[in-house]
């Protein structure tokens, strides 16, 4: 799963659990605030890009879309940088998604629910 994050100026240590127990492959930042430091701890390719500061989160996440077109990973989750305001119990969500591939379709959306198939309009 590739987690693909736009940031203005959050912190990014919330990675660190993420790269330690290995949820994702692979992570793309695109940063459009000050300079980033990226937790020691994470031991998977992240690729940082600084992008101007326009279009809010979503036009990093189109950008992705479009740059990446032809080698997107298994799996994306776009984030912003302070996913834990938006989203709760992430972690286990993201866990979950990972150990019970019955979970999946092609449109998943983290919410209040461990999952919801947003094409069967459906909470699993």
């Amino acid at each position: 799963m590739d987690l693909i994050i736009a940031r203005y100026n959050e912190r990014l240590d919330w990675l660190g659990p993420f790269c330690e127990r290995k949820l994702v492959d692979r992570v793309f930042i695109y940063n459009k605030g000050t300079d980033i430091i990226i937790p020691p701890q994470c031991n998977i390719p992240i690729l940082v890009e600084n992008r101007p500061n326009e279009g809010r989160d979503v036009e990093a996440y189109v950008h992705h879309i479009a740059k990446y077109y032809n080698n997107f990973g298994d799996h994306m989750l776009f984030l912003q940088a302070n996913p834990y305001d938006h989203i709760k119990h992430m972690e286990n969500k993201l866990l979950a998604f990972k150990m019970y591939p019955s979970m999946r379709s092609k449109l998943f959306v983290f919410g209040d629910h461990v999952a919801y198939d947003t094409g069967a309009n459906n909470p699993r």
